[in-house]
């Protein structure tokens, strides 16, 4: 996979283990509680060495969530993410009555409005997801996708029916990729 200029990606279950959030969010919806947890979040074992070798490669890292900053930037700090750019639509703890998650594809599209952005073309971009939809919406924005499998949640026959053009068994199997 050459020509990749840009990666942008998840945050839950790709960057770190994050499952304890949504038992936690559906037991009890405590902010506090949430955040408190979040804390401990770590790294999947593998990221420090894809960041370095993205470096190297002169590649753009960028994160793509619907959790909320409030949620995010502590953890990418706490974590040392070196994400260029954090594109974020949605409250991680509530959905408001009026309010619906940006699907992907739309964040996706925004991204090339961000001035790191101005001259990458879609197919220069990889976006990185653990679930179905991950792959479905990169792909409705005309980018390649990537399908991490070392922690989803989603099953696995959806994922694949949804033909990602990589499939990462390991953070560190991005960087054979590009």
């Amino acid at each position: 996979m050459k020509n990749i200029k840009v990666i942008i990606s998840d945050f839950d279950q790709t960057l770190l283990d994050t499952k304890s959030v949504g038992a936690l969010r559906a037991q009890s919806g405590k902010i506090k509680e949430v955040v408190s947890i979040a804390k401990n979040f770590e790294l999947y074992h593998g990221w420090r060495e894809v960041f370095e070798g993205l470096k190297e490669r002169k590649i753009t890292f960028g994160i793509l969530s619907h959790g909320t900053k409030t949620y995010l930037e502590p953890l990418l700090k706490r974590n040392k993410v070196p994400a260029e750019f954090l594109l974020s639509r949605y409250g991680l703890f509530q959905k408001w009555p009026n309010l619906k998650p940006v699907p992907k594809s739309e964040l996706l599209e925004q991204s090339l409005q961000l001035p790191i952005m101005q001259d990458i073309k879609r197919e220069e971009i990889l976006y990185i997801g653990d679930q179905a939809n991950d792959i479905s919406q990169a792909h409705k924005f005309g980018c390649r996708a990537a399908a991490c499998i070392w922690d989803t949640e989603d099953k696995l026959e959806n994922i694949f029916a949804q033909n990602p053009d990589l499939v990462l068994n390991h953070p560190t199997d991005i960087l054979r990729a590009v």
